[in-house]
Parts: structure tokens; C-alpha cells; sequence
């Protein structure tokens, strides 16, 4: 897959941070940039300026199989607690 990434300096100086924009595989589509200003003056992107940075990441196909409950996942500390389930952020 590719994950499109914020440049360090776009996002700190200029205050344009990219949000979820993940590509995946298969994709033969236009890569659109999903960049959100969150600073307070409005921001113009000229042609061929840089805003963003691809990682190009392996990914494993995998076969998932459901089944019934696993007893070996019932009695863990994680247990399935979800968002913010582990303690304080």
C-alpha cells in the first residue's frame, strides 16, 4: 500500500497536516492528498509545491477465518475495550 505522509516542515511552518489517506493495493486511480489547515490564516497550494510524502509499505494478504470464541482471549488484560480503553492519554 501507499501512505501518504506529512512533510515535517509543511505541517509545523505551514500548519497543513494530511488526514487518513491511505492507497491501497490494486488502486490505479489519481492519488488525491487529503490536507487540512489547521491554522488560521487560509493557505493558497501552487502547482508543483510540495505538501506531502509517500511511503510505500509491503503488505501481507492474509485468510481470515471466523470461529467460535477463542477461550485463550477471554481472560486477557486487554480484554475488548476499545478507544482510550488502556488507561489516559
Amino acid at each position: 500500500m501507499l501512505e501518504i505522509k506529512n512533510k515535517s516542515g509543511v505541517a509545523h511552518k505551514q500548519k497543513l497536516i494530511v488526514g487518513a489517506c491511505v492507497v491501497d493495493p490494486g488502486y490505479t486511480g489519481e492519488v488525491l492528498v487529503n490536507l487540512h489547515n489547521i491554522g488560521g490564516a487560509t493557505k493558497t497550494i501552487q502547482p508543483g509545491q510540495k505538501i506531502a510524502q509517500a511511503v510505500l509499505i509491503p503488505v501481507m494478504i492474509c485468510k481470515v477465518e471466523e470461529t467460535d470464541e477463542d477461550p485463550s482471549l477471554a481472560n486477557t488484560d486487554r480484554s475488548d475495550g476499545g478507544f482510550g480503553s488502556t488507561g489516559l492519554i
